[in-house]
């Protein structure tokens, strides 16, 4: 009565909602080897071993395939990186805009905030644009805007999967280059929150 299809993949980045890039954010398909189900009713588990075998006319090795999943995993643990710095970047945003406009209503100066508001975004729009395309609200609009680091990512990722096979020397470069750009991202946000954040929350009079 009740029926459960593994997809054999694994779970995949935890997209932003609304974000607008090319390729798909899905898991890396899991690699031969030995796993377990696990079946939990009325408070009593029950478990089950089985193999996941690969197809027999391949010619890569086990070893072959685990390495393609290593390097999927890869990828999309720094897609999930990617999105996660954004949901930062966001966030300061947000508490920023919220923080000015309370403290203009507390008499503050409105000019000088309105400036120091200024300088926050005019660092932080360019590293999320890096990151992802926020200004597209559809696929078509990647033809007017540059993409981001995720279309680059997802891509990699559906290139990685097309076949069962282990990761080119090409996509583990492309994956390097893309991986220190995400990870210099992450240190120029470090680097604005101790700036132009600190700098807006001092003149708000606003702790930490």
């Amino acid at each position: 009565a009740n029926t459960f299809t593994w997809d054999l993949r694994y779970p995949g980045a935890n997209v932003i909602p609304g974000a607008v890039f090319q390729g798909q954010a899905g898991g890396p398909l899991a690699a031969p080897g030995h796993y377990r189900v696990d079946l939990t009713v009325g408070g009593r588990t029950y478990s089950q071993p089985f193999d996941l075998v690969k197809d027999p006319r391949l010619t890569y090795t086990d070893a072959d395939l685990e390495e393609q999943f290593q390097f999927m995993k890869k990828v999309s643990d720094r897609l999930e990186q990617t999105m996660a710095t954004v949901r930062r970047i966001r966030d300061l945003r947000k508490h920023a805009e919220d923080l000015v406009a309370q403290t203009k209503k507390d008499g503050r100066d409105p000019a000088a905030l309105d400036r120091a508001l200024k300088a926050l975004n005019d660092v932080l729009y360019p590293i999320e644009e890096r990151l992802v395309q926020f200004r597209a609200r559809a696929g078509q609009d990647l033809l007017n805007y540059p993409t981001g680091i995720d279309s680059k990512l997802s891509r990699l990722l559906d290139f990685a999967s097309m076949a069962d096979a282990p990761p080119t020397e090409g996509a583990k470069e492309l994956y390097g280059r893309l991986s220190e750009g995400v990870l210099a991202r992450v240190v120029q946000v470090d680097q604005v929150e101790k700036t132009q954040y600190d700098a807006l929350l001092k003149l708000a009079g606003s702790p930490r």
